[in-house]
């Protein structure tokens, strides 16, 4: 079943976090369709920063997500 961005942002959110996708629209800027999580209170990357910005793809960040999900829950 295939995930989409917005479910992927609702489950972070239930978790109090936050995503972002990269604005670039050049296809060869190394930014285009990434995505990182945040936290949207301090405005801290949580994961998905790296030396180009944006580095998760979406496959990638709803593995995170549902980690911090199985997380949160313990």
């Amino acid at each position: 079943m295939p995930t989409t961005e917005s479910a992927v942002g609702s489950r972070l959110k239930r978790r109090g976090y936050a995503l972002s996708k990269s604005r670039s629209r050049t296809k060869s800027d190394p930014n285009f369709g990434q995505f990182h999580i945040y936290d949207p209170f301090t405005n801290f990357v949580v994961d998905g920063c790296g030396n180009y910005g944006f580095m998760m793809s979406l496959k990638e960040v709803n593995e995170a997500s549902k980690a911090i999900e199985r997380n949160s829950r313990m």
